[in-house]
């Protein structure tokens, strides 16, 4: 019986803890008021990327790659085959 192969894995996160609070609600509330629209769809669609751009700003995505090793023995019947 062969065992799996490892299976590797790329995660992006974000450190959110270490983001400074009072100035990023600052340059939430400069973007807010530079978007003035009147129809909600509209303001969100252009508000999305600001927002998206001031949290890369404070708080960079990191990216890192995970390997996931396998045990190759994941059942009951696959332990007592490898015995036998």
């Amino acid at each position: 019986m062969e065992k799996p192969k490892p299976v590797k894995r790329t995660n992006t996160c974000k450190n959110l803890k270490g983001v400074e609070v009072r100035n990023f609600a600052c340059d939430i509330k400069k973007e807010a008021t530079n978007i003035k629209q009147l129809d909600t769809g509209v303001m969100l669609g252009a508000f999305n990327p600001s927002l998206r751009a001031i949290q890369d700003k404070y708080a960079p995505p990191r990216t890192r790659t995970v390997t996931h090793r396998p045990s190759g023995l994941s059942s009951m019947d696959e332990r007592a085959a490898q015995r036998s």
